[in-house]
């Protein structure tokens, strides 16, 4: 009963450690105050030591402690004759005044009374006259025991009075706000006093708000200081063979001699500007170079080349040997170490100038502020930023280059604070400097001997740097009673404090330990290091360093690194050109077929076809619109025949003018099986092979002739054909189709024929839809010159019965499971107070739960249609319908196509399967009664095309398509449409940064068409699987792709197209849609983080190369540096897989334990797990995919991918992917025309070192670079043995990832590094990001230090530091020699990638370069 809980916590915390003597409950409680600081009440002092405080305050501030009989006496009981003129008028009672009748209390009356209920003595007010006459001062209000417990209140300076009685009450009412701030006074004070209490309550609002700021900066340091002391950067090692090895390298690169050790200085005698060439030469005698390096440099290089110039020169072309200590390196490869020299003492004496000795008040030598003082043209700032630089190492920008502090800078609200801390004791000479005047005890400091008196210790702060706090200012320390070795010694450690303070303001704990650092240092040991150094040029920091743990290294071949020589490219496939003979003969010929096929028997019933097609109605008005306006948008229905008719109406036409030769038409198709239908439709309705005056050409197959005039392709080869052609000027005209879909490609395409109808005898255009709505697209192209015609061909389509889910549901008896249907009408309503990112998870949800359920009903759904039309007829579903008319009756005669529309390939093999297999489905139709079909764009050309076979007598034709059969393919025989309402777009994660499919609901206008499929040639009739209700909640339109989509391909097309006549910027406002100028810039960014574009926002030679490969941009640069890197056939691997969508590995809700137990015994069967790679355990896993496959055909391949959870469809996508990322590669030279990947490829050419995991992760890291993460590891733990004490490795949930826009990312489950806990480079890279609850990493491979360095960022040296940073965040220990090296390297793989776009069968492999580079990144460095 009446026991505290926690009670010795709760003691401790608040620090007490006794509860008195002899075990009573009510002894006294003793509070530790050992190390807690007490401010001295009238100056602001620290002091750690009461004592200190009293001896102080009695020593210092005696005169304030005046008596109160004497202070009675001063006070004059003149009632209404004191204080302000409206006192008089407002009856104010003060100090003393006579009993009587007053409306107001005087705030010195007021402060007395407070000072009675508290126990304290009277106030006391020191009044002191400034130079301008007024008077300030401060009141100090005494504690009756403690000296050290007395409030002391300053008047500020603009509040001076005319008056001392004036400032009295002036004062007093700030010492009122003081102490009782938080009541409302100013209600009651006299009208005179309330703008100083309203003044005094904004400036303790703001001093609330910076000491806010202040304590969230420095516990943000100290959090920064912990994770700094956690991190430790790896440091990058080069042995001296390796460092040998890059050295000749680069001579040989740069064409150089290899030993300039010895040099004549007498080469420099050519004319160069003396005062820069000067300032470069002290500067490298600094750093510690001889004059004959100097020298030899200055001979060397142009006579305006730059310090950082200079410098690379030195480092690249004198020996490790003949190098100062910390720049050149060692086979240990130690952090570099700044050069601290001392002053030369050749410079001329000014001990008479007045600056110099200024100077030399902060501790330099004259000789030294002297010639500082001439290096900067006599500016005292600036000589002692240099003088400053010197001594620390630490670089300061220059004046002339800094930018005054904004109000609200941190510097600014720190001076706030500062002036309010130390009132007189404070100057700002300038605005960015303070000049702080730090009183020190004699008996504190006992070494410097003082008389007794306290030492007056100057503290400068100068040259505050544009992102102070994150940098350290120029600090200078001036005394007259310390030598001036003392003050250099003590400026150093304020610079190392300084280091420790970094992120949070410093300047006010610099001068608290200013005393501390004088009590800590031996002045005497301090003047001997100091000329120590004095006497040696170049002394060197040996730090010792972290040994690296190598990974499992694979053998190196013998020979030298080089590769196989490359065949030249192979090129594409174009037609060859017509000589003006040629093309007369070429009349000819096309006018006599064309008359053949007017007149042949046999054409009658093609013929009879075509004009009973709704477009051959509307031939004239489309030829007449074509001959009279440039652009030309014909509307029509699905199934007029505007597709097919309108080329050859046109080149018909031609024909008959004798202009057939001259007439070439590029027909565009959204995709490849649309292209390769209508070139075979096309080609049969003129009774030719296709080739000939019909062709196509699609995605690495083509079919064309010298002959060909009708040529169907994707909007993609016409686009790579335009950045070699733009204007093209062998076409008379582009047919854009389907132009309603809006991708990305068709606005590109748009705005490029937009931009050529500007020329002269330019192209004619003629846009083509169903459902696009034609005065968008009239207002686009409209102008002065330019005109727009209009035609609508109408269609014939038969009327379709519609039904939605819930009449699906009742007719087939279907009973949904629960939880399905509906979900997403009632979960994506959501709470609206919920985040978006839940509302967002919840809609995808649901819409998996939904499409579920619809795979589900389709099975049932087929089956009922069956056998419905089996009982009752064709017409089964269409009976009491009123728009089934007698003549639509007449129509239907026999049972038609079932068309189902699914989101995918991977929904459609689902849904076919469970079609193919089903007992209610044989029920009915019998084994053989049923024909499934797949139809997605992967597919091959033949099985595309067995679509449009009739089926045998008895036979159901089921075609299961994703949206290709929506407009682009027309199957002739459906008469029902089963519609998931279901599609994927393609969409962009900004999280992830890498474009996927999404699944969403169609628009309105995409459900109508696919509606229409079923009207072809009879009545018939739809089922929507979403409800009535939200059928009308779907989107009229869908959006266009630009706005959706990442547009890195975009600009780089843009960029490659326009070159420099036009900013891609400009062009992307000119689409017919222009995306929003925060999406641009980011694909902007994104292609300069990739590298495949410059500031200048024009394409680098990678960025030449990308634009050829219809790839995203990271897949294509990881594949070309695979190629170079001759670890090519696993990297096609990893860029098929990822290609394709989805993850490899399943991981099934219930079996998720057992999926993951089999991945990691894939990966560590196929020995990859060392090297902790989710990319390398795909490579693993095709590869044993394949091995089983070859052995026991697909069988034991099925079998395979059941036991170790892998995606059958992930692995048949990434063998067809393999063949096609090769052929892009062989088209561009970087692997032979006879290249082909296999599942074991040997180690020649390409795939020299295609076992070499350490090149495969540096492939990987140069494509998804700066797709980084830091790994930080926890700290490290000791368990106690029986000898002693051994590492314990640390448990994985506490390692942290960290990403450089993101912060901290978390891994996710799925990846084979979910439980690895310690990862020796301490860096990954990562192709893929999700967010969900938190934000996951999911495919990642742990990256050697070298492929960082050769294929990451911006790399910067800080010599200061020891580092090599990249971009800014990424930091490696190394040193300035290695990183120039290193920076050389990449350099030359930029060249010759330039290169390589000139001479495409140039071998890269045979470089010396690239050979170092190999070496490096299989050693490691050692």
């Amino acid at each position: 009963m009446g026991r505290v809980k926690n009670r010795e916590e709760k003691k401790k915390a608040a620090r007490i450690f006794s509860s008195g003597c002899g075990g009573g409950t009510r002894g006294p409680s003793v509070v530790d105050k050992r190390g807690q600081e007490v401010n001295c009440p009238h100056c602001g002092k620290i002091f750690k030591q009461s004592g200190r405080l009293q001896d102080h305050i009695q020593r210092h501030h005696n005169d304030d402690k005046r008596q109160p009989d004497a202070e009675e006496q001063e006070e004059r009981p003149s009632g209404s004759e004191e204080g302000c003129s409206s006192q008089a008028v407002l009856s104010v009672q003060d100090v003393g005044s006579k009993p009587g009748f007053y409306t107001h209390k005087s705030p010195k009356l007021m402060l007395l009374e407070w000072c009675q209920k508290q126990g304290r003595r009277r106030p006391i007010y020191k009044l002191k006259a400034q130079p301008d006459g007024r008077v300030s001062g401060r009141v100090v209000l005494p504690d009756e025991k403690y000296a050290n417990k007395d409030i002391v209140v300053h008047l500020p300076k603009e509040f001076a009075a005319d008056s001392e009685q004036e400032a009295a009450q002036y004062a007093a009412t700030a010492a009122l706000h003081h102490v009782a701030g938080d009541r409302a006074l100013d209600r009651v004070l006299p009208p005179d006093y309330v703008a100083i209490w309203n003044d005094c309550a904004k400036r303790k609002e703001e001093r609330d708000r910076l000491e806010q700021e202040w304590e969230g900066r420095r516990k943000q340091a100290e959090t920064n200081k912990m994770r700094a002391a956690r991190r430790q950067q790896k440091v990058v090692v080069m042995s001296e063979q390796n460092q040998r090895m890059v050295e000749a390298v680069v001579r040989n690169i740069k064409g150089q001699q290899s030993d300039t050790s010895t040099c004549d200085a007498s080469t420099s005698s050519r004319p160069a500007p003396e005062a820069s060439l000067r300032q470069i030469d002290r500067q490298l005698k600094a750093m510690g170079f001889s004059e004959d390096q100097r020298m030899a440099a200055q001979a060397a290089l142009d006579v305006d080349a730059q310090l950082s110039e200079h410098l690379d020169w030195l480092l690249l072309n004198m020996s490790s040997e003949n190098l100062p200590k910390q720049l050149a390196g060692s086979s240990a490869t130690n952090i570099v170490g700044v050069l601290r020299t001392a002053y030369d003492d050749r410079t001329a004496e000014c001990k008479n100038d007045p600056i110099v000795l200024g100077l030399c008040e902060y501790g330099y030598h004259y000789s030294e502020a002297a010639e500082a003082l001439g290096q900067t043209n006599h500016d005292p700032e600036e000589a002692l930023q240099r003088l400053f630089s010197k001594l620390t190492g630490i670089e300061v920008v220059s004046a002339c280059e800094m930018q005054i502090a904004d109000e609200d800078s941190a510097w600014r609200e720190e001076c706030t604070a500062l002036e309010a801390i130390y009132g007189e004791d404070i100057e700002f000479p300038s605005p960015s400097s303070a000049c702080l005047t730090v009183c020190v005890e004699c008996d504190e400091v006992e070494s410097l001997n003082s008389q007794g008196e306290a030492l007056k210790v100057t503290l400068l702060i100068n040259s505050i740097p544009n992102d102070y706090p994150e940098a350290i200012p120029v600090i200078a320390v001036s005394c007259t009673d310390v030598p001036h070795q003392g003050l250099k010694t003590v400026t150093l450690k304020l610079v190392e404090h300084a280091q420790e303070l970094l992120g949070c303001p410093m300047v006010h704990d610099l001068a608290t330990a200013v005393p501390e650092l004088l009590k800590g240092v031996d002045f005497d040991e301090a003047k001997k290091c100091i000329e120590k150094v004095t006497e040696t040029p170049h002394p060197q920091e040996d730090i010792e360093v972290e040994a690296i743990h190598e990974e499992d290294k694979q053998l190196m071949p013998a020979e030298p690194v080089r590769n196989s020589v490359h065949t030249a490219p192979r090129k594409g496939r174009r037609a060859p050109q017509l000589s003006p003979a040629d093309l007369e003969a070429e009349n000819r010929i096309l006018e006599l077929q064309q008359n053949e096929l007017a007149r042949s028997s046999q054409h009658d019933g093609i013929r009879k076809q075509r004009q009973g097609l709704p477009a051959f109605e509307q031939r004239n008005e489309v030829l007449e619109a074509v001959e009279c306006s440039q652009v030309v948008v014909v509307t029509g229905m699905p199934g007029c025949g505007k597709s097919t008719q309108v080329p050859q109406f046109i080149l018909e036409n031609a024909i008959s003018n004798g202009q057939g030769s001259r007439c070439s038409i590029v027909c565009t198709q959204p995709r490849r099986i649309s292209a390769l239908g209508l070139a075979h439709r096309v080609a049969d309705e003129r009774a030719e092979e296709v080739g000939e005056v019909v062709g196509y050409a699609i995605k690495n197959q083509s079919c064309r002739s010298k002959r060909t005039r009708i040529m169907y392709c994707t909007i993609g080869v016409l686009l790579r054909q335009m950045i070699s052609n733009q204007h093209l000027s062998n076409v008379s005209h582009v047919v854009v189709d389907e132009v309603h879909e809006r991708s990305v490609d068709v606005d590109l395409l748009l705005l490029l024929v937009k931009n050529n109808l500007k020329r002269p005898k330019c192209h004619k255009v003629v846009l083509m839809s169903a459902t696009a709505n034609a005065p968008d697209f009239v207002n686009y192209f409209s102008n002065e010159k330019c005109k727009v015609s209009v035609v609508h061909i109408p269609g014939f389509t038969h009327p379709v019965r519609e039904f939605f889910l819930e009449d699906a549901v009742r007719m087939t008896g279907f009973t949904p499971s629960k939880g399905q249907f509906g979900t997403l009408s009632d979960r994506s309503q959501g709470n609206g107070d919920e985040g978006k990112q839940g509302s967002q998870a919840r809609k995808a949800t649901a819409l998996q739960d939904e499409l579920q359920a619809c795979y589900e009903l389709i099975e049932c759904l087929v089956a009922y249609i069956v056998s419905e039309e089996k009982l009752r007829g064709p017409a089964a579903l269409l009976q009491g319908w009123s728009e089934f008319t007698p003549e639509e009756q007449k129509r239907v005669s026999a049972c038609g196509a079932i068309l189902v529309f699914l989101p995918g390939a991977l929904e459609i093999n689902n849904v076919a399967r469970a079609l193919r297999e089903s007992p209610k489905i044989q029920g009915v139709c019998g084994r053989q009664g049923l024909e499934v079909m797949a139809l997605h764009a992967t597919l091959p050309p033949g099985e595309q095309r067995r679509v449009f076979d009739a089926m045998p007598k008895g036979v159901r034709k089921v075609v299961v398509s994703t949206n290709v059969a929506e407009t682009s393919v027309t199957i002739p025989d459906v008469a029902v449409v089963i519609d998931t309402c279901f599609v994927k777009e393609v969409g962009y994660d900004p999280e992830r940064r890498i474009s996927r499919l999404q699944l969403t609901h169609v628009s309105q206008a995409a459900a109508k068409q696919r509606a229409g499929r079923a009207g072809r040639v009879r009545c018939g009739v739809c089922f929507r699987l979403v409800t009535n209700r939200q059928w009308g909640k779907l989107r009229r339109h869908q959006e266009p792709e630009i706005c959706r989509v990442p547009l890195e391909s975009l600009c780089l097309n843009l960029a490659a197209l326009l070159g420099h006549s036009l900013s891609v910027e400009e062009c992307l406002r000119q689409c017919l849609t222009p995306p929003g100028s925060g999406h641009a810039e980011a694909a902007l960014k994104t292609l300069e983080e990739v590298g495949a574009m410059g500031q200048d926002r024009l394409l680098t030679p990678l960025g030449q190369h990308l634009v050829r490969m219809p790839v995203d941009v990271r897949v294509g640069k990881m594949l070309v540096y695979a190629a170079i890197l001759q670890c090519l056939d696993p990297v096609l691997t990893i860029a098929a897989a990822m290609s394709y969508g989805r993850s490899v590995f399943l991981s099934p809700l219930d079996r998720r334990a057992e999926a993951d137990a089999a991945r990691k015994e894939l990966c560590t069967v196929s020995k990859v797990a060392h090297t902790k790679s989710d990319h390398l355990a795909i490579v693993a896993a095709f590869s044993q995919w394949v091995s089983a496959k070859e052995k026991g055909g697909n069988a034991a391949a099925s079998q395979f991918c059941r036991r170790n959870y892998v995606s059958s469809d992930a692995m048949q996508a990434t063998l067809a992917g393999r063949a096609e990322y090769a052929t892009i590669l062989a088209d561009l030279g970087f692997v032979p025309p006879s290249y082909s990947p296999a599942a074991a490829p040997a180690p020649v050419g390409a795939n020299k070192f295609v076992s070499n995991t350490r090149f495969v992760r540096a492939a990987v890291c140069a494509g998804f670079y700066p797709n980084i993460l830091r790994v930080e590891h926890p700290p490290k733990r000791y368990a106690e043995v029986g000898a002693g004490a051994v590492a314990v490795e640390g448990e994985a949930k506490q390692v942290k990832f960290f990403d450089r826009d993101r912060q901290r990312v978390f891994l996710h489950p799925a990846s084979v590094n979910f439980d690895t806990a310690r990862f020796e480079s301490g860096w990954l890279v990562y192709s893929e990001m999700v967010q969900t609850a938190k934000v996951y990493v999911r495919a990642a491979s742990m990256v050697p230090v070298y492929a960082m360095l050769l294929f990451g960022g911006e790399v910067a040296v800080r010599a200061d530091r020891g580092l090599i940073v990249l971009d800014g965040w990424a930091e490696f220990a190394a040193p300035a020699k290695v990183a120039v090296l290193l920076r050389e390297l990449r350099e030359e793989l930029g060249r010759m990638l330039a290169a390589k776009i000139d001479d495409p069968g140039l071998d890269l492999g045979a470089s010396e370069a690239v050979g170092a580079v190999m070496q490096l990144l299989h050693t490691d460095g050692f």
